[in-house]
This record gives C-alpha cells, sequence and structure tokens, in this order.
C-alpha cells in the first residue's frame, strides 16, 4: 500500500510538471474597424471585424439584434472609462453568433446613439473558444463631428 502511495504522488509530480499547452493569440488577428475615421452626427457607422485568427470566436447579440460593446471617449488626450449603449441595460435574451475562421461580420449604428461629438473608439467583447475566454478588443479611433 505504501508503495502504491509513492507511486500515485511521484506520478502526480512527474505527470504535473508538464508544460502547458500555449496557445498563440494576437489581438491582431482580429480587425474590429470603422469604414471611416470621420463622421457627423447623421451618419451611420459601418463597423467590419475580420477573424484572421485560427479559430472561430463567437460574437454576442443583445436582443438578437444589437452587437454587445461599448465605447469610450479621448478628453485630454486620455481615454474614458467604458460607456455603454442604451441598449446594454435593457432585459432581453442575448444570442451568440459563430464568426468563422476568415469571416466577415458586417454592423452598422447610428453616430447619434454616441449622443457627443469628439473622438471615440469602440470596444468589443467576444468569446475565444480554443482559449475559452473573453476577449477583449478595441477599433480604430474615429470623430463624430456636428452636422
Amino acid at each position: 500500500m505504501k508503495i502504491l502511495k509513492y507511486f500515485i504522488f511521484f506520478s502526480l509530480i512527474v505527470l504535473g510538471c508538464n508544460e502547458p499547452n500555449i496557445i498563440e493569440y494576437s489581438l491582431n488577428d482580429i480587425n474590429f474597424l470603422t469604414s471611416k475615421r470621420s463622421y457627423t452626427e447623421l451618419d451611420n457607422i459601418n463597423i467590419v471585424i475580420n477573424n484572421k485568427s485560427n479559430s472561430d470566436i463567437v460574437l454576442f447579440l443583445k436582443c438578437g439584434a444589437f452587437l454587445e460593446m461599448s465605447y469610450q471617449k479621448k478628453e485630454n488626450n486620455i481615454w474614458s472609462d467604458n460607456l455603454w449603449f442604451w441598449y446594454t441595460s435593457v432585459r432581453c435574451l442575448t444570442l451568440s453568433d459563430t464568426l468563422k475562421v476568415d469571416g466577415t461580420f458586417n454592423y452598422s449604428i447610428l453616430s447619434e446613439m454616441f449622443e457627443s461629438t469628439g473622438e471615440f473608439r469602440l470596444l468589443l467583447d467576444y468569446y475565444d473558444p480554443i482559449a475559452d475566454k473573453v476577449v477583449n478588443v478595441s477599433s480604430n479611433a474615429f470623430v463624430i463631428k456636428q452636422k
């Protein structure tokens, strides 16, 4: 019995010391871009998400229609805390949509949803099933000007 205990203890030490699987990941693998760098308060902001990673990713759609994301506003050369769109507080079902490898997801929002002018960037959370974690990526910066 004593030998069995030592064997189990030795096995746990030897097998437990293997190097973990390392998942290579780069934020550059997910392109999260707006179609332009400048908008007016009346424009639609077209968003493109390209999955250039080596695995499918999962996007979340609030109420089945609104891409779950937040944004930041740049003030005095510093990005604000995360700001939320009105639909994030709505109580409704969140659906998931899988974006395949080399796939593209197009989405559009009204610039008036930002409720002010200035420089902004969007923040997107998506699920990476290979890494088994939610990853946050930011878009390019863009400006919303008065009409």
